[in-house]
């Protein structure tokens, strides 16, 4: 069960005689709290009952009030109860309808003077309803105009922010182009100098190209020339070979005759019968095949030497070859 006293005047509380709602004024264990509110929480405590009827007479009986004497006021302004039960309701009644005529001839007076108002206010009407209407009319006109002005607003307002947008755009554009242009700018300017510097350097390399390319066509002439003498040479040691390998081949005879005069020189002189006269032809020929051999042996000495020089000659060509190219 709620506890909530649901009082619908709060501010008669503060109304003089009133001493507090009921339910805030019984002693009772704390389990039963809600029921009290729930049963007293619209009652409020008055002193007497002069204060507890002009509290409900100012609040059009709206408020169940219960007086120290037991005067009970119910909503709607019965009253009931109280130490003197009947002659008290008696007195409360006629008090009652003293104050209700009284009530009565004020509401009475109130309502001429409304009536009185209300004819003044009626001979009024029709000129006040004119300009009402004049005025509607003018503020309808006016609700056109500014229904007109706000569209309006609102329209240049978008094409305003439009226009922002777009400058902006425009802006960030137009330093983009800005910050492009300089680097552009920078860039011409290291290309120029770059530029410079290629066309000085490629003067350079065009002098150096000129002057090894007289230099390469110095060298080819020189190297056909070597080449030549080198074919000649080869021929030379070719020719030289032939003749160490016929001078080789004729001590090679020469060795195997003196070898064979040796043996029969051998023979001669074992065979001791034989005459003085073909011993010394026989020794006569073979120092004629010793100094033969010997001749022959200077000769390819010299066949060496020659083969040597030409080797070296050839060697130091191919050396000059490399180191050109």
């Amino acid at each position: 069960m709620s506890n909530k006293t649901n009082f619908n005047a709060p501010d008669a509380l503060e109304e003089k005689g009133v001493i507090g709602l009921a339910s805030d004024l019984v002693d009772i264990k704390k389990e039963y709290e809600g029921v009290a509110k729930y049963l007293l929480g619209r009652v409020m405590v008055v002193d007497t009952v002069d204060n507890a009827i002009s509290i409900e007479r100012k609040y059009r009986y709206t408020v169940r009030i219960v007086t120290l004497e037991g005067e009970y006021l119910n909503v709607g302004g019965s009253i009931s109860g109280g130490a003197f039960k009947n002659n008290s309701n008696l007195l409360g009644r006629r008090r009652e309808i003293d104050e209700l005529e009284k009530y009565i001839s004020k509401l009475r007076e109130e309502k001429s003077a409304l009536d009185k108002e209300l004819l003044d206010n009626r001979s009024n009407t029709s000129a006040v309803n004119e300009e009402i209407n004049k005025i509607n009319t003018g503020l309808q006109e006016q609700q056109i105009i500014k229904n007109t002005v706000e569209i309006n607003l609102k329209q240049a307002k978008t094409q305003k922010d439009n226009i922002i947008t777009q400058y902006q755009g425009f802006t960030l554009e137009s330093n983009n182009i800005a910050s492009e242009i300089q680097d552009i700018n920078k860039n011409n300017n290291k290309l120029s100098d770059e530029l410079s510097d290629t066309e000085d350097r490629n003067s350079e390399l065009e002098k150096q190209v000129v002057e090894k390319t007289k230099k390469l066509t110095e060298l080819k002439e020189a190297l056909n020339s070597k080449n030549g003498i080198l074919e000649e040479v080869n021929i030379e040691i070719a020719n030289l070979k032939q003749k160490h390998e016929f001078i080789v081949e004729r001590i090679n005879k020469s060795t195997e005759i003196i070898e064979s005069l040796n043996r029969e020189l051998q023979q001669i002189k074992v065979n001791s019968n034989e005459n003085n006269e073909e011993i010394s032809a026989r020794v006569d020929a073979i120092d004629r095949f010793v100094k033969e051999v010997e001749k022959s042996r200077q000769d390819i000495e010299r066949l060496n030497k020659e083969i040597e020089e030409e080797k070296e000659k050839k060697e130091k060509q191919s050396a000059d070859h490399k180191d050109f190219f």
